[in-house]
């Protein structure tokens, strides 16, 4: 063989491999895009889940004190975590309470200033 044609058939064997290299690069291009818009995806779903986690924990709290404040105190059969429940939903609704009078004292204030 003749060095003109193992030139020849390095360079064609250097082209065929650069030639495999862009397509399998093409090929890793396509699959970066894909698993991209999969994982877009699934973030986006994962959010949706987030909220609605969120939304039934409230739920669930909301529920736990309307069942606290429908059962009497001072049962007998209360259990621990009822009581607590109990003592939880008065403190909320304490705190709420507070919050309103604030907030008649403020807009109270602001009418009398107004007049």
């Amino acid at each position: 063989m003749t060095v003109e044609e193992k030139i020849n058939k390095g360079f064609e064997h250097l082209v065929n491999n650069l030639e495999t290299l862009k397509q399998n690069y093409q090929r890793l291009q396509a699959e970066n895009q894909e698993l991209f818009e999969q994982k877009q995806q699934l973030l986006k779903t994962i959010n949706q889940k987030d909220k609605e986690i969120e939304e039934l924990n409230k739920k669930l709290e909301n529920l736990k004190i309307s069942n606290a404040l429908l059962i009497r105190d001072g049962n007998p059969g209360d259990t621990e975590d009822l009581q607590e429940i109990k003592h939880s939903a008065k403190i909320k609704l304490n705190k709420i309470i507070k919050e309103i009078d604030n907030a008649i004292k403020i807009l109270s204030t602001n009418e009398l200033q107004k007049s």
